[in-house]
Parts: C-alpha cells; structure tokens; sequence
C-alpha cells in the first residue's frame, strides 16, 4: 500500500509541473498593440507669410485626442519652438485630433480637425498644421 501511494504522489508531482502553470485552456489577455503619430507645424500671419513663435507670441501646441471607438479623451501639449513632435504612446484605433496653439493670451489659432489611424510598429505621419497666426 505504501508503495502505491509513494508512486502516486510522484506521479501527481510530474504531471502538476509544467513549463508555464495553469491550465492550457485557461483564458488569455490577447496582447495591447499601441503606436503613435509624429505632426509638425507652421506658423503664418494672414497674409500667408512664414511667422516664428517668438514674433506670434505663441507658446505651446496642444493636441486634443479623441478615440472613435472608446470615446476616450487624451490630450498632448508641445513646444511651440519645436516645430515638431511625437505623441506619447495611444492604444491602436483612429482618432480625431484638434490643435490649438497656445500664447500669453490663451488660444491663438486653431486648425481644422484630423483623423488619423494610430497603427503599431512606425507613428503615423500627419501632414503639415498651419497655424494662422494675426
């Protein structure tokens, strides 16, 4: 008899170890994809010519981020000066984006609105914002 419950015990103790634990049904967390997008801006006064953000007395650019799906609301804030950006990382999907450029006196300029389609592997590349600027 104790011979029959040593085996089974070894063999309980070789089946319970496997290479990951659990259950090989069990369920799993598909992996979260994200990516993200890059913009670059121009500023220009109304008669179409080329401006800095020092002479517009602009700041920052903010980005207001909108999921299709989720509704979800995100936003990105940039140095005007920088002329350029990449968002932080955003969860794969499409999303509408609204810009305001920012100065002393709050917000500026606002362009029309983009959608764009956030992918993983490489940021989504929006065309060039303008910035009117008086």
């Amino acid at each position: 008899m104790r011979d029959y419950q040593y085996v089974m015990c070894v063999a309980v103790t070789i089946t319970a170890c496997g290479d990951g634990g659990g259950f090989p049904d069990a369920f799993r967390q598909p992996p979260v994809t994200s990516g993200t997008f890059s913009l670059h801006w121009q500023l220009q006064n109304t008669s179409g010519e080329s401006e800095t953000c020092a002479r517009a007395n602009a700041t920052s650019v903010h980005v207001g981020i909108a999921n299709h799906s989720t509704l979800a609301e995100y936003s990105a804030l940039f140095d005007c000066g920088l002329g350029a950006g990449i968002s932080d990382e955003l969860f794969t999907g499409t999303y509408d984006l609204r810009f305001e450029l920012f100065g002393a006196v709050g917000a500026t300029a606002s362009p029309p609105t983009l959608s764009v389609n956030v992918a993983p592997d490489a940021p989504a590349n929006l065309p060039a914002i303008t910035f009117v600027v008086p």
